[in-house]
């Protein structure tokens, strides 16, 4: 499976997979309203060209299929987008794209990363859970950032 570092190129088949992951949380948790598509892509490209964030995409048959999205916060890595284009099985392809930004996370000496997971979506969680991942629980014993209600944080 090759997986890359995204360009400004991809973002859009980065949106396309976006909007399908948006649609697809929605019909689980009505709150995951659209947004505005402009402003999300402006983040990503914004994300693409920061030194301090990675874009990581993977290419099983020449095209995009998947991407992972990641940034520097302090001495932690916060990995707030993946998605996987839903309409092919692509067995491994989550695990292939977080090993990926958790290389990158650690050539930067980071060894915390926190996960924005939807907090109905029962396949995502399971995801991260495999991969040891713990759900927060308390807000304030953590320190963290906040989030809107429907995801919540989980730390690798």
């Amino acid at each position: 499976m090759n997986i890359r570092p995204a360009t400004t190129d991809d973002l859009p088949r980065l949106r396309h997979l976006w909007q399908e992951r948006r649609t697809i949380l929605n019909q689980s948790d009505p709150r995951f309203q659209p947004i505005d598509q402009d402003q999300w892509q402006k983040t990503l490209q914004e994300r693409i060209e920061n030194p301090d964030a990675a874009v990581f995409v993977t290419l099983p048959n020449e095209t995009i299929a998947g991407f992972i999205s990641g940034i520097l916060h302090h001495d932690i890595g916060v990995i707030d987008e993946i998605a996987i284009d839903a309409h092919t099985y692509h067995g491994g392809m989550a695990r292939t794209l977080w090993a990926a930004l958790r290389d990158w996370f650690e050539t930067r000496d980071v060894k915390k990363h926190m996960i924005s997971v939807p907090r109905y979506h029962a396949v995502e969680q399971a995801f991260w859970l495999a991969l040891g991942a713990k759900t927060i629980t308390n807000w304030e014993e953590d320190n963290l950032w906040e989030l809107p209600p429907e995801l919540i944080w989980m730390t690798l």
